[in-house]
């Protein structure tokens, strides 16, 4: 091997070799490697994609799906804060060209391109950047990680053949591999529907961002990054990335504001339950939390 390319494969493993650190163990990167944070505030679209079989094969996912997860995060490095605005999948919205629909149909109408614009039109919040999560992602990431423990809040239990989703959980701490933590994550059979499903999803991200769940053992981390990769896809920077996930380790937990997108269940005339938007108080919400925000 010639000097130029051991000098590349070097630069190359001492890179990821960062990179993990920053992602799994950041308080063990000496000061002055670390990346820093964002300047600039930040407005990232999560997407979380509904896992939608193949009516002709239900062993095969079909596409397009709706989206299941709608989120935005907000850095706000200026005020040390982060905002995650979670925004109900069944939430009753203007979609153009399409009429009135449920905001999470937008995916499989339009891609990425229609939702994004139906986002910013409804709570008006310019978008940065997007980061989507594809069916089953959560399952192999963590898989790959060894597993997850998890505080189950209550007793879980559904089962949806056709969805192929098997949920079968106690309350307690335990550890929850990919499938399970999937389920726990997508649970809503409760009296709170949709609305306690988002709040679960919320404090799960919380204690993601705190830096509490790692794999188990550093040999499972190659995988999971490997994982992470195949499983997502993004217009972030490698770097945006790693100085948005230092920022959110450093934001103290009072200036991490969680916030759902209000309204109240309701139904259509034709008997879908929807989540009819309280316009004057999501204007409170994001006048009083977002930056960028313009008036809808």
């Amino acid at each position: 091997m010639d000097i130029t390319r051991a000098s590349a494969l070097a630069f190359v493993g001492g890179t990821l070799l960062l990179l993990v650190g920053h992602i799994f163990f950041p308080k063990n990167v000496p000061d002055f490697l670390q990346m820093g944070v964002p300047r600039k505030a930040m407005t990232i679209l999560v997407v979380g994609a509904d896992i939608n079989y193949s009516v002709e094969d239900h062993s095969q996912l079909a596409s397009p799906a709706r989206a299941d997860t709608i989120m935005l995060i907000q850095t706000q490095p200026a005020h040390e804060r982060v905002v995650l605005l979670s925004i109900p999948r069944d939430s009753f919205v203007e979609m153009p060209n399409f009429g009135t629909r449920k905001i999470n149909a937008a995916y499989s109408l339009g891609g990425l391109p229609l939702l994004q614009k139906v986002v910013e039109s409804t709570i008006g919040v310019h978008i940065d950047r997007y980061f989507i999560v594809k069916p089953n992602a959560i399952a192999r990431i963590v898989n790959k990680m060894g597993g997850v423990r998890v505080l189950v809040d209550r007793n879980m239990d559904y089962e949806d053949h056709w969805g192929n989703l098997h949920i079968h959980l106690k309350p307690g701490w335990q550890w929850l591999n990919g499938e399970q933590l999937q389920g726990y994550l997508r649970f809503r059979h409760d009296a709170m529907g949709d609305i306690r499903r988002i709040e679960r999803q919320q404090g799960f991200l919380a204690e993601l961002a705190s830096g509490k769940f790692r794999p188990r053992s550093v040999l499972f981390i190659p995988r999971a990054l490997r994982a992470i990769t195949e499983v997502t896809q993004t217009n972030l920077k490698s770097r945006e990335l790693v100085t948005a996930a230092n920022f959110a380790r450093m934001v103290p937990t009072g200036n991490l504001v969680q916030q759902i997108l209000p309204g109240i269940t309701d139904s259509t005339e034709d008997g879908q339950s929807i989540w009819r938007l309280d316009d004057e108080e999501m204007r409170a919400i994001l006048k009083k939390y977002f930056l960028k925000h313009r008036e809808t």
